[in-house]
């Protein structure tokens, strides 16, 4: 049972990396103001990033 709970946990983490890698291509491609999108696509790393180490911390 933890094995498998353990695997899908594993599973969500690199989807939220997908994810991350996703918006950061599709951020970078759509904005047309250099200094904004700087700025969100730090934020959106910075939130994205903070939420893969919570959910790492939550499987131990």
């Amino acid at each position: 049972m933890y094995s498998i709970t353990q695997f899908k946990n594993f599973q969500q983490l690199s989807f939220y990396h997908k994810q991350l890698a996703v918006n950061k291509n599709n951020y970078q491609s759509l904005s047309k103001f250099h200094f904004m999108q700087s700025n969100q696509l730090k934020r959106i790393e910075h939130l994205t990033i903070s939420h893969l180490f919570y959910s790492i911390r939550s499987l131990r």
